[in-house]
């Protein structure tokens, strides 16, 4: 029914004082060693070493690590600026390039490129549209351009990738570009 004060550990039945290296606290962990480093140091084979911030990078809020300032990424022991270019902006993202570029532009070697839209078609992010615009429903792309969708009689407008845009009324079933009895 007894506990050893902070900063004390529990050996053979008695209370031992914890060696503290400098620049630690006692944790009053009762595993381990005992003690943590103070924030800004780490431990490295049982001594706290100071934590080198290197220049734009500052110590995360657990004290233990650095972080890269917004606009530079890490380099093993330095940051490097992000180099954004024109019609680009920095991105949140971790990994990749650190930019991203602004709507109607998209990446290609290193810069943003304008996306030329065709007559007809639209700016668009959806998954599958690879060249950054899609077609106005009612056009399907054909060779970087859209062109209308030519719906037979007793068919209707579809969305269907397989489908070339457009499909039979029920019962009926598409031939040879038309919708006939089956």
């Amino acid at each position: 029914g007894w506990t050893c004060n902070l900063g004390f550990h529990e050996k053979d039945g008695r209370c031992e004082a914890i060696v503290i290296p400098e620049n630690a606290f006692a944790d009053g962990s009762t595993y381990g060693s005992g003690w943590s480093c103070a924030r800004g140091y780490r431990e490295v084979r049982e001594v706290c070493v100071e934590i080198t911030v290197p220049q734009n990078a500052y110590l995360q809020s657990s004290g233990d690590r650095w972080e890269c300032e917004r606009g530079f990424r890490a380099t093993k022991a330095s940051c490097e600026r992000i180099t954004v270019p024109l019609n680009g902006y920095l991105s949140n993202e971790a990994y990749g390039s650190g930019w991203a570029c602004n709507r109607g532009f998209r990446a290609v070697k290193g810069d943003c490129e304008a996306i030329e839209v065709p007559q007809n078609g639209f700016l668009s992010d959806a998954f599958g549209s690879r060249q950054g615009w899609t077609c106005e429903r009612g056009y399907r792309e054909v060779d970087q351009s859209c062109v209308p969708i030519d719906v037979s009689d007793n068919g209707m407008m579809s969305d269907a990738r397989y489908a070339a845009g457009w499909a039979c009324d029920k019962p009926l079933r598409k031939r040879q570009g038309q919708c006939l009895v089956p």
